[in-house]
């Protein structure tokens, strides 16, 4: 049996061999990258902890120089690229001298990742020699210490950008030596230079009138623990500028320290203010305005406030309207809201809608509204205003009626002249026909034919002055000879001499006022008034009825006459135009169309007037208005 061969001692670390195995172990087990180059730059040893740290082998390694294109690919500190000749193990070699360490954002091989390392060259000299033959390099990883410097630099980056965007900064009041730092949001708050400024550069910023106020509150906050939230407006001193500054601050006695943060508070309360005096100027336009405007909640039309002249117009109270929807007021028909609600959403406006209102009376108004939507406190909202236009249309309505009025006398003056110059033709021929037939009648036996029929012609000819004169009465608008007449005597005779002859198919009753005062007028041109009026009623009865012709006083100097029938009465349109000359609904060959036109001639020329009370299926009065006087005049 062959013995085992005995163990080799290990060397100790005091003989030549335990010194090399020592450093071998050092070298191999170093959390540090070490690499050892030959004085070309040539890498003749790594380390595991190098082997790690830049992604390759020992053999990768061996075979990358300095000057290797790897290497070109790291950049230094400042981001820019790293040249080989200022590599430290580069350095070393060539100015014989130790170098670094310096910060290089390596390349790894492998993963294609970057590693932040700190990297230190030491050169080795033989004895005596002045040139090195080898040099150590130390790679120390330092990527988790530049991330976490990275991320403290970004943060302190983005608390400023948000300090400059919100306009706050922050700041750390030494209590003992009354020494302030302060961010750089609280640098350009206060408008000061530098980062630390005494208690009286900063109270300096402050208003005259602020800093009293300021210094009490921070000892109050220090010495008695109350809460120190102030406002309080500066001056900068490195512009002049006015700002509104907010300060909320608490005090840590152990550390005996004020933390607290600042912030410029000017454009809010310059908004504030400007929303204030907004509010408050719609607030007055609102109260005061002289339309009617409502705001309600545009989902329930619940009324949120009413002004004044709603008020007014509507009959209801402010307290009573709030809380309710104008339809559950009575004001608008349902519907109405909800369709100005629709037009808004649609077209997004809403201008000068016709609606009716009733008031809380019951009384109808005609208005006009408009609308726009707008937002209060976050909740949609209507904002209504509408002009109450009941009392224009109205006057509009009376001046076009006048209008129509001044129209219709226009016409009436117009035809009455025309009227006027054919009468006097007519007059002038019926006169030469009634002089040449009473000429020829005087050379006529009385007892012959001839001797009628020139009598018929001359009691035609009389008819025809007596139309003429009724026309020239109607053209001139005034009478040609005054009597005092008892006009109940006038309508009797009239009324008589009718039954006898066109009112066999109607039945005529009179109901007249013994007390009647008389009338000054023309005695034949007022006959001629009823005539017509009779002769008119009984054309609207073809089938009969009843005449009344009434007359009564109206207070101590006026008397009215009135005609009415029973007969077909007249629609709106025909009882328009029904004074109107030459207007007539009979057939062609059957009026003239001046009958009405004569009597209302008559009437205005008597200083009186007349109305015309007319309906379909309701018969037709006519009214008569008269000045009167006393039989002794």
């Amino acid at each position: 049996m062959k013995k085992k061969p005995a163990k080799k001692a290990l060397p100790t670390a005091h003989s030549p061999t335990g010194a090399l195995v020592s450093s071998r172990l050092i070298f191999e087990s170093s959390p540090h990258g070490i690499l050892f180059f030959d004085k070309t730059g040539r890498v003749i040893e790594a380390n595991p902890a190098a082997e790690r740290m830049l992604g390759f082998t020992r053999a990768q390694l061996r075979a990358m120089p300095v000057g290797d294109p790897h290497w070109r690919a790291t950049t230094g500190e400042d981001g820019l690229p790293m040249p080989p000749d200022r590599h430290p193990t580069t350095i070393a070699l060539r100015e014989a001298r130790a170098a670094g360490p310096v910060v290089m954002h390596v390349p790894r091989g492998g993963d294609g990742g970057m590693r932040w390392l700190s990297v230190s060259a030491m050169p080795l000299f033989r004895s005596r020699a002045k040139s090195p033959y080898q040099v150590m390099t130390t790679y120390v990883d330092i990527t988790e210490h530049k991330q976490t410097e990275f991320s403290l630099r970004e943060s302190k980056a983005l608390l400023q950008r948000a300090e400059r965007a919100a306009h706050i900064g922050s700041f750390a009041l030494d209590w003992p030596t009354k020494r302030l730092r302060g961010s750089s949001g609280a640098r350009q708050i206060y408008g000061l230079k530098g980062g630390s400024w005494s208690m009286d550069e900063i109270r300096a910023t402050a208003l005259p009138e602020y800093r009293t106020t300021l210094g009490e509150a921070l000892v109050a906050l220090v010495e008695h623990g109350e809460p120190y939230d102030m406002e309080y407006r500066i001056r900068r001193p490195n512009d002049g500028a006015v700002r509104n500054v907010r300060t909320i601050a608490e005090y840590d006695p152990q550390r005996r320290m004020v933390f607290g943060v600042l912030s410029d508070i000017t454009e809010r309360r310059t908004s504030e203010l400007a929303l204030r005096a907004s509010e408050e100027r719609f607030e007055k336009a609102f109260r005061s305005s002289p339309v009617i405007m409502t705001i309600t909640e545009l989902s329930t039309g619940i009324y949120l406030d009413v002004n004044d002249r709603f008020c007014e117009i509507s009959g209801f109270a402010r307290d009573e309207a709030i809380g309710k929807t104008a339809t559950e007021l009575g004001w608008i028909v349902p519907g109405t809201r909800e369709s100005a609600v629709e037009t808004l959403r649609q077209f997004g406006r809403l201008a000068n809608r016709e609606i009716r209102a009733r008031t809380r009376s019951g009384e109808e108004r005609l208005c006009l509204m408009s609308g726009e939507l707008l937002a209060l406190g976050g909740v949609d909202c209507l904002l209504v205003i509408v002009s109450d236009v009941t009392e224009l249309k109205r006057a509009e309505s009376q001046s076009a009626l006048l209008e129509e009025q001044v129209q219709h006398l226009k016409r009436m003056d117009s035809i009455g002249r025309l009227a006027g110059g054919v009468a006097h033709d007519l007059n002038n021929v019926l006169t030469t026909v009634l002089t040449l037939t009473e000429l020829q009648q005087a050379e006529v036996q009385p007892e012959t034919e001839l001797y009628g029929d020139l009598e018929a012609i001359m009691q035609a000819c009389l008819r025809g002055q007596s139309t003429v004169r009724a026309l020239l009465d109607f053209s001139r608008a005034r009478v040609s000879a005054l009597d005092l007449i008892d006009l109940n005597a006038l309508i009797r005779d009239e009324v008589a001499l009718l039954a006898r002859t066109t009112l066999q198919k109607a039945h005529l009753t009179t109901d007249l006022d013994d007390s009647l005062p008389r009338v000054h007028g023309d005695r034949a041109a007022l006959t001629h008034v009823f005539m017509n009026l009779c002769l008119n009623a009984v054309d609207a009865m073809p089938q009969g009825g009843t005449i009344t012709v009434r007359t009564r006083r109206d207070g101590p100097d006026h008397l009215i006459a009135e005609v009415s029938d029973t007969g077909m009465g007249m629609p709106a349109d025909v009882l328009e135009k029904a004074l109107d000359p030459f207007f007539t609904t009979k057939p062609q060959g059957q009026g003239t169309g001046l009958g009405l036109s004569i009597v209302f001639g008559t009437v205005k020329a008597h200083g009186g007037t007349v109305d015309i009370r007319s309906a379909p299926g309701e018969g037709t009065t006519v009214v008569m208005r008269l000045p009167g006087v006393q039989a002794a005049d």
